[in-house]
């Protein structure tokens, strides 16, 4: 007969930890996911940041309208904040051009991609004004009005009387400048 034990060795029937089902197995892995949030963060807002002096034809140009501009637009809660940060953007978007201007690399593409920036974010002053209450429409037109429109005149007056003048000499020529449309040599 065979005696069958009364008590089976804890080795046997204990059970034992999976290294698949530790609360540790996972870290390796939090770890690295944690320090791929660090990097994407500390890079993305790198890129963000650079993004903000970009001028239109820049590489990072589209990341500053597209995804800053956007980001500070989700915090304009009322629908007056967001109408005068819309204003906001295209005196931004006149002033980029101007850069561009004084420069002398307003051409080409840059100039097309000013230009149409310049055309869409007006076009967003003037639909955000139209969702206003009635009693507020009339403030926001005024301003597009008399601000912003004059202000987008002159600067394509400013553009168009650039372009007609003739090419600057480099060496050996005195310059006067006698109006910003007329330049004696």
């Amino acid at each position: 007969e065979t005696a069958i034990p009364k008590e089976i060795p804890k080795t046997f029937l204990a059970p034992k930890p999976s290294p698949f089902f530790s609360r540790f197995a996972f870290a390796p892995a939090l770890r690295m996911a944690a320090v791929i949030l660090v990097i994407t963060a500390v890079t993305g807002g790198g890129v963000s940041f650079a993004a903000a002096g970009a001028l239109p034809g820049d590489l990072l140009y589209g990341t500053k309208v597209n995804f800053n501009e956007s980001i500070i637009n989700a915090f304009k809660v009322t629908p007056e904040a967001k109408v005068e940060y819309a204003e906001t953007r295209v005196e931004a978007r006149v002033k980029e051009a101007e850069i561009l201007v004084e420069r002398g690399a307003y051409n080409g593409k840059r100039q097309e991609q000013a230009e149409a920036a310049i055309d869409a974010h007006i076009d967003v002053v003037r639909t955000r004004i139209e969702k206003l209450p009635e009693s507020k429409k009339a403030g926001y037109t005024k301003t597009v009005d008399v601000i912003l429109l004059p202000r987008i005149a002159k600067h394509r007056a400013t553009v168009a009387a650039m372009q007609k003048l003739p090419p600057v000499p480099t060496t050996g020529t005195n310059i006067e400048i006698v109006s910003e449309t007329e330049t004696i040599v």
